[in-house]
């Protein structure tokens, strides 16, 4: 899976696949990376270990394998600059399977030039192909994170709830938006 986006001057093959063991070293970089950001994610400066986050690629690597996620990396050449996943919901065991929840990231160097759109696309796609019984997805988003909200109904995904001030974000809290999109 590939594309040509083009980046200023210069046009640059982004592909997306799933994740190896050997993207480990680049996963707990990246994520590390977003962390310190402070951007619109769970983490918040907080540092990942290698070993956290290899515990955390051998469990996605399991549950793709028996069909219950799907995760996609999103490379710029060699280098990783997005990782989207659809994760069956299985809290209330198989109540929920019909169930997943959407979770996007991006490089901030890669932000507003299309390539999430066409992440969460082609994750959004695989998901309903490779995850059985899968019914609906979901998401959670920050109210204040604009865009995100607006790329989210693009796909199709409608607001159905919001948990006030459930966020701390920049010292202020906010509202977070919960968004489900039936499968195709």
């Amino acid at each position: 899976m590939g594309i040509g986006i083009d980046m200023t001057n210069f046009t640059q093959e982004i592909t997306f696949r799933y994740p190896k063991p050997e993207d480990l070293d680049q996963m707990t970089e990246y994520i590390n990376r977003l962390s310190q950001e402070n951007t619109y994610i769970r983490f918040s400066g907080e540092e990942i270990t290698k070993e956290e986050e290899a515990s955390f690629l051998e469990d996605v690597l399991k549950k793709i394998e028996s069909h219950n996620d799907v995760m996609l990396l999103a490379l710029a050449g060699e280098n990783l600059i997005g990782i989207a996943g659809v994760h069956r919901n299985t809290v209330n065991k198989k109540r929920s399977y019909h169930a997943a929840e959407l979770g996007i990231s991006l490089a901030a160097e890669y932000r507003g030039r299309g390539i999430g759109e066409r992440l969460a696309r082609e994750v959004l796609a695989e998901a309903e192909r490779s995850i059985t019984g899968l019914r609906m997805i979901y998401l959670t988003v920050f109210a204040i994170n604009k865009g995100a909200f607006e790329l989210y109904k693009k796909l199709g995904f409608r607001e159905v709830g919001r948990i006030p001030e459930f966020i701390l974000h920049n010292g202020e809290y906010v509202d977070e938006i919960v968004m489900v999109r039936k499968c195709l």
